[in-house]
């Protein structure tokens, strides 16, 4: 997902739970009925964007930009990319059939998920040696009880 949507629909099934939990809702029906479209649409999303490159991305976030400024909301340049309409819902067969790889969970389930890519070389990296400093005296902070890594006076 881009743009931190997937941690707003996990916060959402989060939501959802707790409410099936407390016998308001059925989380499987509240999923298909509020999460599922949007994630089809994220995957669309996802499946046009892959497809435009650098410059069709790049022409999105200047149009973002310039809708933001006039409008003074950048969200609702967002809202609007979002909403699982007529365009998504017909590009969804494709992007599904392209991008989606089935599974099963252990329980007999059916689902559809975005198969991971190998690592490529960008992504694999090594710590500075500031950066093991670091974890080195957190590590040690913690060993002693504290709760958090530096004083206020370290601040």
């Amino acid at each position: 997902f881009m743009w931190g949507f997937g941690m707003r629909y996990a916060i959402t099934s989060g939501v959802l739970a707790a409410k099936s939990i407390m016998g308001e809702v059925d989380y499987e029906e509240e999923v298909r009925r509020r999460l599922l479209p949007l994630v089809k649409a994220s995957a669309t999303n996802r499946f046009l964007m892959n497809r435009m490159g650098d410059r069709g991305f790049k022409a999105v976030a200047r149009y973002w930009m310039r809708d933001q400024k006039r409008s003074g909301d950048g969200l609702r340049f967002m809202r609007r990319i979002y909403e699982p309409g007529l365009l998504r819902r017909m590009v969804w067969p494709v992007a599904r059939l392209a991008m989606l790889r089935r599974g099963a969970s252990s329980d007999g389930r059916r689902h559809l998920r975005m198969p991971f890519r190998k690592a490529l070389k960008r992504d694999i990296w090594e710590p500075s040696t500031e950066a093991i400093e670091v974890s080195e005296q957190w590590k040690k902070t913690q060993k002693k009880g504290a709760k958090t890594s530096f004083s206020s006076s370290d601040q």
